[in-house]
């Protein structure tokens, strides 16, 4: 099977496509170009690494709410206009070596998970912007060649239902991380306990809406003094 078109099936509610080693396209088929697949909820394709590409113009599913892509090899972008499905629940992505972009802001306001793994050219957008996404209570990154090994500030604004935060935690270059308006998330961290906290313990400067609870940068600080002082004496 080299190609699948979407409407051949036209009341199928879930599409999960595995192993299909000669296909290189998603299609939507002329017939129902101009229509949509109101009855299908989820797509998950995986282990397709001939797979290229996705409908030009997008899915025609308004009421899709899981939708997976994982181990296409030359898969090289998303379906287009993500932000129209207005239902997504759900995303996963995961090895997808020449992924070429991957923009948050285009992404659909309701998304409420999104688990991001290993993918190759473009990870983000140059600034995304995470307001949007009002109804994300999960976020998992995951994956060792995520082009994060510099990152050094974070910041995580206005997610009111986001709990937990990536598994593995954050890279070890990060130095500051500021939760604003994140009121599950905040109630956590401030406990300074427990397995929220475990994961960004070793950033040295933590702020929650504008407010340092962790000195751990001035420790150092005040270290380097001491020492300073000491080697002066001698």
């Amino acid at each position: 099977m080299i190609s699948f078109t979407l409407g051949a099936l036209p009341v199928l509610k879930s599409l999960f496509i595995e192993g299909c080693i000669n296909l290189k396209s998603i299609l939507i088929a002329e017939d129902v170009s101009q229509k949509s697949l109101p009855f299908l909820r989820s797509i998950k394709v995986w282990d397709c690494n001939e797979l290229e590409s996705f409908p030009p113009g997008g899915l025609a599913t308004p009421n899709l709410i899981y939708f997976a892509v994982w181990k296409c090899e030359k898969l090289h972008s998303l379906p287009e206009a993500m932000n129209s499905l207005a239902g997504l629940q759900e995303l996963e992505i995961d090895n997808l070596p020449n992924l070429q972009s991957f923009v948050i802001d285009e992404l659909p306001n309701n998304l409420q998970k999104l688990s991001v793994g290993s993918v190759g050219g473009v990870m983000w957008s140059n600034e995304p912007t995470w307001e949007h996404l009002t109804c994300l209570s999960m976020l998992r990154i995951n994956g060792d060649d995520m082009h994060l090994t510099s990152l050094q500030n974070l910041e995580i604004i206005n997610a009111p239902k986001l709990e937990s935060l990536p598994k593995k935690g954050f890279p070890s270059s990060l130095s500051a991380l500021s939760v604003t308006r994140c009121p599950l998330l905040e109630a956590s961290l401030r406990k300074k306990r427990g397995k929220e906290w475990r994961k960004i313990a070793h950033i040295p400067s933590i702020v929650i809406n504008n407010e340092l609870i962790t000195r751990v940068l001035f420790g150092l600080i005040h270290q380097i003094i001491v020492l300073s002082q000491g080697s002066a004496r001698m």
